[in-house]
């Protein structure tokens, strides 16, 4: 909550990665409140960027990746309202 007491609204609805544990291959899908720009992060457990992108002009967000190195990493979400995390496990 804001410092000036004001109520945001989260414009992410819904935040999924699966499957996880995965092999490698995963989808990550973001459901929003409204059409907006996402960013897409991925975080190893060092806090180094994986990978970094921005996507727009979408409600409904479905992402293909592949993770080569076996490990936990954290998938973060973020709208300019809103940020979600979700972590997989990748053997």
């Amino acid at each position: 909550i804001p410092s000036d007491n004001t109520y945001i609204d989260p414009s992410i609805m819904g935040l999924n990665v699966f499957p996880n544990p995965s092999y490698g291959d995963f989808i990550v899908t973001v459901d929003l409140a409204d059409v907006q720009k996402i960013n897409v992060r991925i975080v190893g457990v060092d806090g180094k960027t994986i990978y970094c992108n921005d996507i727009e002009g979408l409600q409904h967000y479905e992402i293909r990746k592949r993770l080569e190195l076996p490990g936990t990493y954290i998938i973060e979400v973020s709208t300019i309202a809103d940020k979600q995390s979700k972590a997989i496990v990748v053997y």
